[in-house]
């Protein structure tokens, strides 16, 4: 198969590569309908995360999941909800309460 898009398509990863065929375009219109219903209640999440960092409520929940329903769709997404998982692990590796600070104080 060529890279090159059939007419019609915008990308190669429009056409079905199992067939070869160019996908129906109710197939594409569903698909960008979900994609746009998926972030736009991750961004309703985030944004009352945001919303929680002032006010009473587990903000440092509901951002990395507001994340983590993004990166269900959006590479971007992935990418920062990556860099929080990872930024939460070393944070907590360095807490008084994990690792060696525990044996120390008994």
């Amino acid at each position: 198969m060529s890279t090159s898009a059939p007419i019609g398509c915008e990308t190669p990863s429009d056409v079905n590569s199992f067939t070869g065929r160019t996908l129906p375009m109710t197939y594409m219109t569903l698909k960008l309908a979900r994609r746009a219903v998926i972030g736009i209640i991750a961004m309703i999440v985030l944004l009352l995360g945001v919303v929680m960092l002032v006010l009473p409520g587990p903000a440092l929940l509901v951002i990395p999941a507001g994340l983590a329903i993004l990166a269900t769709e959006f590479p971007w997404a992935r990418k920062w909800l990556h860099v929080a998982r990872a930024k939460a692990h070393e944070t907590l590796s360095r807490s008084y309460w994990r690792g060696n600070n525990r044996e120390r104080n008994r």
